[in-house]
């Protein structure tokens, strides 16, 4: 099961030419702080979970690191230069509108 988390992983690196940080339904936001799938990858590639991959892998992990995805990524929600949404932003759209709601 791991090595089919992992292996999707890199199946949406390959499809939207850049690996997840944040995905929010079926959309990059890019507003996570870090590269939490370099860690997560790599772990993979320690046990074996990448093997046949590892070339691929290596690749999307190294772009990831050295450039932003360009806001025309097809998995990009928000622009790449624009990396954090304010509270005002998921009122409007309706998200945790039920948590200002009093409990009974």
């Amino acid at each position: 099961m791991a090595r089919d988390d992992d292996l999707s992983l890199l199946a949406i690196g390959r499809e939207g030419g850049w690996l997840p940080r944040w995905a929010l339904a079926d959309s990059e936001t890019n507003i996570m702080t870090g590269d939490p799938v370099t860690p997560t990858l790599v772990e993979a590639w320690s046990k074996g979970f990448l093997a046949g991959h590892e070339a691929e892998a290596y690749t999307l992990l190294r772009a990831n690191a050295t450039a932003r995805p360009p806001t025309t990524a097809s998995t990009t929600a928000a622009p790449a230069s624009s990396t954090t949404r304010t509270t005002a932003t998921y009122v409007r759209l309706g998200v945790g509108t039920e948590l200002r709601q009093p409990r009974r």
